[in-house]
């Protein structure tokens, strides 16, 4: 008791996806936001935490977070599967939609969700597949541009040196510092 105490009040706790990995973004940051140690870093009350949840859930298409707890008591296991089934297809739908909308990172998030649900599902699995790969390959052209604009630079900067005139350094006018001598002066 006393170990756990001390824990709570030091707000000393492991990370909850440690412990089930299908916690997501957005409920680990619930989560933390209500396990903060400073006062004025958790919700300001009670209904803000609940909006908060109230709209991860929603999210996962529970509208009414009630009404399922009592389905899922009361429905056993066939209710949890169903529970499941729905949330995964709410993953599914937002990770597909985040995919086409080119944020990647959010598909990847959403895609491992259902699979720490379900890693059976092999749509997720190629899906993470086809996203990785494409990331890669942008990864890879992006460098090959960078690597051809520097080269592009460092040649037009060492044909600019190359081929430099350095500026014209005037000439010294001879005859104006020699006297006039006269032709016949210069035959004996």
């Amino acid at each position: 008791p006393h170990a756990l105490l001390r824990q709570i009040l030091e707000v000393d706790y492991p990370d909850p996806r440690r412990f089930n990995s299908a916690i997501g973004k957005g409920l680990h940051q619930i989560i933390t936001k209500a396990m903060a140690r400073q006062p004025e870093e958790r919700y300001a009350s009670m209904d803000d935490f609940q909006a908060a949840l109230g709209k991860y859930l929603a999210e996962l298409g529970i509208e009414d977070p009630s009404e399922e707890a009592q389905g899922l008591l009361a429905g056993g296991e066939k209710a949890h599967t169903a529970l499941q089934t729905r949330v995964i297809d709410a993953l599914i739908e937002r990770a597909n939609a985040a995919a086409n909308e080119g944020r990647v990172a959010q598909a990847l998030e959403a895609y491992n969700r259902v699979l720490s649900l379900d890693d059976n599902r092999a749509d997720a699995v190629l899906e993470v597949q086809r996203l990785t790969h494409a990331h890669s390959r942008r990864r890879t052209f992006r460098w090959g541009l960078a690597a051809i604009a520097t080269a592009v630079a460092v040649g037009g900067l060492t044909l600019e040196l190359t081929t430099w005139d350095a500026p014209a350094v005037p000439m010294p006018n001879i005859h104006a510092h020699t006297a006039l001598v006269p032709a016949e002066a210069l035959r004996d």
